[in-house]
């Protein structure tokens, strides 16, 4: 004799679980107190993914810079500007912009670089 399956409610249907540690839901570092912008990190910045090759200042204007590694080429350059390499990187595929151009996971990089390196941004300048 064939055995017919019982019908559950849906709201008495069980689906297993496992405990949750502690550990996966903590933010470790990462965590927006320690999260900053780092060189190799992957940013969004003039509407196209890149990665960060270079913080810090340039010659042509004060305060701090980031130089950003666009993956198409809809940069500015090679990573040098007026002769000063910053990073390298293939033609037209860098840009060296201000912190508040980028995005990182959806924040503002000049909110992710300010503690640590120093300085805000200075009056805003055309990207080079």
């Amino acid at each position: 004799r064939a055995r017919t399956p019982i019908k559950r409610p849906k709201s008495m249907i069980q689906t297993p679980t496992r405990p949750v540690s502690s550990q996966s839901i903590s933010r470790t570092p990462g965590s927006i107190n320690d999260f900053k912008l780092e060189v190799g990190m992957s940013v969004f910045c003039n509407n196209e993914l890149g990665t960060v090759r270079y913080i810090g200042p340039a010659e042509f204007g004060e305060g701090v810079w980031v130089g950003v590694e666009l993956r198409t080429a809809k940069g500015k350059n090679d990573g040098s500007v007026h002769d000063k390499r910053y990073f390298t990187c293939r033609q037209d595929h860098g840009l060296l912009v201000r912190p508040s151009k980028i995005t990182v996971r959806g924040i503002n990089g000049a909110k992710l670089i300010t503690d640590y390196y120093g300085s805000k941004e200075s009056s805003p300048m055309e990207d080079k």
